[in-house]
This record gives C-alpha cells, sequence and structure tokens, in this order.
C-alpha cells in the first residue's frame, strides 16, 4: 500500500512537472514571439525617424531661404554674376636645412 502510495505520488508529481515544463515553453514561445514583434515596429520606427530627419533638414533649408530672401531681400544672382576660383594643390616647401 505504501509503495504505490509513492508511485502515485511520483507519478503526480512527473505529471505536474510536465504540465508546468509545457507552461514555461509555451511561455517562452510567446515572449520570443512578442520581441520578434517589437523588433520588427523598431525597425519601422528607426526607418521613420531617418525620413523625419530628413524632412526636418529639408524644411529648414527652406525656412532659412525663405526668411533671408522676406527679411534681408537676398536673392539668387544670375548666372553671369557667378565667377568660379580653380585653385591649385598647396606645394609642399621645404623647411630650411631640411632633407627630403
Amino acid at each position: 500500500m505504501r509503495s504505490a502510495l509513492l508511485i502515485a505520488g511520483a507519478g503526480l508529481a512527473v505529471a505536474l512537472s510536465a504540465l508546468q515544463l509545457v507552461q514555461v515553453r509555451h511561455q517562452n514561445l510567446a515572449a520570443f514571439m512578442h520581441i520578434q514583434q517589437l523588433a520588427g515596429e523598431h525597425d519601422r520606427l528607426n526607418e521613420q525617424w531617418g525620413k523625419l530627419l530628413v524632412e526636418q533638414a529639408t524644411w529648414t533649408v527652406r525656412r532659412v531661404e525663405s526668411r533671408a530672401r522676406a527679411e534681408l531681400g537676398m536673392h539668387n544672382p544670375p548666372p553671369d554674376a557667378v565667377h568660379y576660383l580653380l585653385l591649385r594643390p598647396a606645394t609642399r616647401v621645404a623647411a630650411a636645412g631640411a632633407q627630403p
């Protein structure tokens, strides 16, 4: 009788452990799926953030340009008023007494 109770108790303990294992594995899978979903949302939000930074930079340039025109009377010069300077690369000047 006593050995039958021990075997029944051990069987119940094994069954409860198995149910607990199934529950923990299910929770881990649900957590992993949630992490994957959040990672996808993170990527989407990073992409949107990059687009917003580009848009902000564009609006800043436009705002500066419009204020320069309105408040300071600035404008783009005509093409014939633009002059380009061609610069040569700097040449090295050897210090006095220095060996090349």
